[in-house]
């Protein structure tokens, strides 16, 4: 008598054919997840309290150049540019944004500098945020 081995779907080129059965092996066996590790509560590793920088109206800067301010120093988007300048110019200030300390003060620095240099009066105020 003669032992027949039984054809499967690899031997006949089916979907378990090559490397994918293995991939198909590895997919059955159950995932299991690394432990979590709990990290200790340290005060120091809590985020950098964050400063919010204020754009000041002015009669003298160009509503053009506060879009384009806002959009190449604080990295706004156009549209939210635009509406930031609208509020300024209606209300008299508006918080163009929050950031870490160093951060806020770097832009607040970079607009300043821009505008002094296109002959503009435009004013950043930088403070805390509580």
């Amino acid at each position: 008598m003669s032992s027949i081995a039984p054809t499967s779907a690899v031997s006949r080129g089916g979907p378990l054919a090559g490397s994918s059965r293995a991939a198909a092996v590895r997919m059955a066996q159950p995932q299991t997840a690394p432990p979590e590790v709990e990290a200790a509560a340290d005060p120091r590793d809590e985020l950098a309290p964050l400063w919010r920088v204020i754009c000041h109206d002015d009669p003298l800067t160009t509503m053009d150049f506060v879009v384009e301010v806002l959009m190449e120093v604080f990295r706004v988007p156009a549209l939210r540019a635009f509406e930031l300048m609208l509020l300024v110019h209606h209300t008299g200030a508006a918080v163009v944004g929050r950031w870490p300390e160093s951060t806020a003060k770097r832009r607040a620095e970079r607009a300043r500098a821009k505008a002094r240099a296109e002959g503009f009066p435009l004013t950043f105020t930088v403070e805390r945020d509580d």
